[in-house]
């Protein structure tokens, strides 16, 4: 079964961008696949294989990426864990719930993909 990396986020223009470019950025790594959640909730059913959740924390509905975050890291400690928010008030309490690391939206996809690279 391949590994995956999943990307979280409501809005799909960051959500489907991010798929791609990771997806092309690692497609020549061997049974490695990029897929994409539009909530936690969303989320619930592609936690197996994960290498590596990328995460926003701001998601309407309800919806809760600092408790994403909480499960992932409770399930399975190794899985490198990146949130992600435009509000960087949110770093500390997403190191808190269980998070590798922190990026203030907007960031350059390079810092995304050298994060990933490092620890994947």
């Amino acid at each position: 079964m391949k590994k995956r990396i999943l990307i979280v986020d409501d809005l799909p223009t960051i959500r489907e961008p991010y798929q791609l470019i990771l997806a092309k950025h690692f497609e020549g790594v061997d049974d490695l696949e990029v897929i994409s959640a539009e909530s936690p909730e969303d989320a619930q059913d592609k936690l197996g294989n994960l290498v590596a959740i990328v995460t926003d924390i701001e998601m309407p509905d309800a919806s809760d990426g600092l408790g994403l975050i909480e499960q992932v890291h409770q399930q399975d400690d190794k899985i490198f864990i990146i949130a992600m928010s435009s509000d960087g008030g949110y770093e500390s309490f997403a190191i808190k719930a269980g998070a590798n690391t922190f990026l203030s939206k907007p960031f350059k996809i390079d810092e995304l993909t050298k994060l990933l690279e490092s620890n994947i």
